[in-house]
């Protein structure tokens, strides 16, 4: 990886999809909060969907993103995961 590079997660689904030219300001609360946890970043989030054709996420971090004791950080073991004994 080269410093600076900019990562992009790309999350998809097949379910029922949504218009995303409708208001639905109150119903997609989830959508707002992910748009404003990314800003506060510097990052992007992106939502592609359609009625019928699923829907995809896609959240891309700016280069350097912001750092600092307002922004939270989570930590995700893969291995935990990995391992069939630790599923649920």
């Amino acid at each position: 990886m080269l410093k600076g590079a900019r990562w992009r997660f790309v999350v998809s689904d097949n379910g029922a999809g949504f218009d995303t030219h409708q208001s639905r300001a109150e119903s997609h609360v989830g959508l707002r909060i992910m748009r404003e946890r990314a800003e506060r970043i510097g990052a992007e989030v992106k939502v592609a969907s359609g009625p019928g054709q699923g829907t995809t996420v896609t959240l891309t971090l700016p280069q350097h993103p912001v750092t600092g004791a307002s922004v939270a950080t989570i930590s995700l073991d893969l291995a935990l995961l990995a391992d069939p004994a630790h599923g649920d």
